[in-house]
């Protein structure tokens, strides 16, 4: 078994990286990737914890893409290291999450619901924030019953 597409919490994944490697270990993988969405933070932790756990790891993304036909998300797998380009990109990519969250939020509070981006970076710390994020403070503050209702 292995799975090349998973999200940990440096992304919108319920887990850390560390939990996720230990997780393939007692299955049993024989390989897993870490594929965040438009980060690269997971990784180190990740190598360290395949090293301990005797897990083979494939370093990963996965990136948003806008076209004009749409968005799709591109998986790479097997980075190496992150050039100056790649970092470019990605600073780019996290940029635009925070924009639309910024966006997302200033239309809550003007619907008169307490949320605000700090709320966000105590409870989710080094994680690039995205809509499941938003959806979980909606339920933790008791705005919604659910995730799905958000």
């Amino acid at each position: 078994m292995i799975d090349l597409h998973v999200h940990t919490t440096a992304s919108d994944g319920q887990y850390t990286p560390t939990q996720i490697i230990q997780a393939a270990a007692e299955k049993e993988f024989k390989a897993i990737a870490i594929t965040d969405h438009d980060t690269l933070a997971g990784i180190p932790e990740a190598k360290e914890a395949a090293k301990q756990f005797n897990v083979n790891f494939i370093p990963g993304i996965e990136i948003n893409i806008n076209t004009n036909r749409g968005e799709f998300h591109l998986l790479g797998l097997g980075i190496k290291e992150t050039s100056s380009s790649m970092q470019t990109v990605i600073d780019n990519l996290i940029q635009n999450r925070n924009n639309r969250n910024l966006q997302m939020i200033e239309k809550m509070q003007a619907d008169g619901l307490d949320i605000c981006m700090e709320d966000f970076e105590k409870v989710f710390p080094n994680t690039v924030i995205g809509r499941p994020h938003i959806a979980q403070m909606l339920v933790r503050k008791g705005i919604v019953k659910t995730s799905q209702q958000a």
